[in-house]
């Protein structure tokens, strides 16, 4: 299997099946025994994802350990959950849409995605191991 690597203009490093027209790519031999073959799909995203603590407005946001499972979404420590509607993955962007909310991240690498957050730029999601 060949999975093509390329960094965008804002230096973020992608990983995907086809890359951009026109982008440089490092094409990637993978085995069939490969972590990242077997990680890099619509699943990759399950699981507990931690967020660092920001700053916003002055006050500080604390870590938050997100959980993902095929059909539900929940914050660790929190008796609410919320219903995904549309989970995909395409070119090392996975979309996660609860009701009319739609969430794009970006495959930063084996356990790291960045995600973009409005008022803090773009933030990661490193999975808890």
């Amino acid at each position: 299997m060949i999975l093509k690597k390329w960094v965008d203009a804002k230096g973020n490093v992608h990983y995907g099946d086809r890359s951009p027209a026109g982008q440089n790519t490092e094409n990637l031999k993978l085995d069939s025994n490969s972590k990242v073959a077997i990680k890099m799909d619509k699943n990759f995203l399950l699981g507990k994802w931690r967020t660092d603590s920001v700053v916003y407005n002055g006050q500080t946001i604390p870590s938050m350990i997100y959980n993902f499972d095929k059909t539900t979404f929940r914050v660790e420590g929190k008796t609410e959950q919320a219903v995904i509607s549309t989970y995909s993955y395409s070119n090392g962007v996975i979309t996660v849409a609860i009701g009319a909310i739609s969430q794009n991240s970006t495959v930063v690498d084996d356990n790291t995605v960045s995600y973009p957050a409005i008022g803090l730029g773009k933030q990661l999601l490193n999975r808890v191991k």
